[in-house]
């Protein structure tokens, strides 16, 4: 496999190719098919390359662990909660991090990475485990401090981070911090939050770098709505073996100050209105154990 640059998520931990693999794209409807083929040489593209840091997309990437054999290769992040997925869910939207649900899905995630547990012990041990579980979506009903390997958080707020961070036995395995970050999205960079998170030895790891949310908000219905000069057009999803080598090769651009500048003075909020979401929790003293969360009659 060549030499690609990489990153330390946390201090003296786990060491990532500099850029990710973001595959939510690949499972998820609004952002439109995908074919399998293409997917598949895609993500085999992405090994060869050093592009070894996935996220998500549990049921695609588990059908290229299965084809390859190649989950040894792979530091493997995916997500649970940021949804109740489960019929009787009374609102699924709404975060849901009780100590049941996160057994659930875990089991479910690793039922669909599993390629069959074959090999050495080794072997064994690293295609049955998840390298990185991130909380989706902060609970406010369930406390944040538990016992789990690896551990990140997407789109919490500093206060749950030093939470997780004074938890014994738990703080040192919280290594990173998944929020928007992009040219066009700097308010961890203005609001003091990425300082603070490095003081507490975290990575960021940025979602949406190229502001796919602006791209879902209803404003743009099809190509046609662009200007025939908007970058988003020449600008197609990771979907195929052409565009992670494309894309591998930004891990080498660098961005002047003066470029930084235009692009972060674009005006207006980082999400439409009702999406934002509630980024602490209740503390373990405040919490009465777990409580149905499924429709009533």
């Amino acid at each position: 496999m060549p030499t690609f640059p990489t990153l330390q998520l946390g201090h003296g931990d786990p060491k990532v190719s500099a850029i990710g693999l973001g595959a939510t794209g690949l499972g998820v409807a609004f952002y439109g098919g995908a074919d399998d083929c293409n997917v598949l040489q895609m993500l085999t593209r992405a090994a060869d390359s050093g592009i070894t840091f996935w996220d998500t997309a549990d049921e695609t990437i588990g059908k290229w662990f299965r084809s390859t054999g190649g989950r040894v290769e792979i530091f493997l992040s995916t997500k649970f909660g940021g949804k109740h997925l489960t019929e009787s869910a009374e609102n699924i939207w709404r975060p849901n991090s009780q100590p049941s649900y996160i057994k659930t899905r875990l089991e479910s995630s690793l039922a669909l990475f599993d390629p069959n547990l074959e090999g050495t012990d080794e072997v064994k041990c690293i295609n049955s485990r998840i390298d990185l579980y991130f909380q989706h979506r902060v609970d406010p009903d369930t406390p944040i401090e538990c016992r789990i390997g690896y551990l990140g958080f997407s789109d919490c707020g500093i206060g749950v981070l030093r939470r997780t961070k004074a938890v014994p036995m738990v703080g040192e395995k919280v290594i990173a911090v998944q929020v928007e970050f992009s040219p066009f999205e700097l308010e961890i960079e203005t609001s003091g939050f990425a300082v603070q998170v490095r003081e507490l030895g975290i990575t960021i790891i940025p979602y949406s770098p190229l502001d796919v949310v602006r791209m879902i908000s209803g404003q743009y219905k099809s190509r046609v709505d662009f200007e025939h000069t908007d970058v988003r057009l020449i600008m197609p999803r990771t979907r195929n073996a052409v565009r992670v080598e494309e894309n591998a090769k930004d891990t080498y651009l660098k961005l002047s100050s003066d470029d930084l500048k235009v692009n972060a003075d674009v005006q207006g909020e980082r999400l439409p209105a009702g999406f934002d979401t509630s980024n602490t929790s209740i503390t373990m003293a405040e919490w009465k154990g777990e409580t149905p969360r499924v429709k009533t009659e």
